[in-house]
């Protein structure tokens, strides 16, 4: 019925969750092999680009939509709040740049 999932409106959620990982605070994406963002790294905002481009390929596949949380027991509230305010942000450019792409280009499985 793979017909009948391309034509579903619902968009794909893709969950990012916020976790402590050896001592580092990471929000890990679960997309494909899944992909991990070490918050406390200086490569951190190189590893968010290659994220967005990732969820653009995505986008062209179909609707999606990044739903935010975090593990229980997880503390720095700094982290919870800045990731909720990511994702929200993510999700409104994800849905202005879904807007802008000619259907031609969106990959039809």
């Amino acid at each position: 019925m793979a017909g009948k999932a391309s034509m579903s409106h619902e968009p794909r959620e893709i969950q990012a969750i916020l976790k402590e990982v050896g001592g580092k605070d990471v929000l890990f994406f679960e997309l494909g092999k899944g992909y991990s963002i070490d918050l406390n790294s200086d490569q951190c905002q190189n590893t968010i680009k290659e994220m967005f481009s990732v969820l653009l390929d995505e986008l062209l596949k179909g609707s999606i939509k990044v739903v935010f949380s975090h593990e229980p027991g997880y503390k720095t509230k700094l982290f919870i709040e800045s990731c909720e305010l990511y994702v929200k942000d993510l999700n409104s450019e994800i849905q202005r740049v879904s807007s802008e792409i000619p259907k031609d280009l969106r990959i039809v499985k």
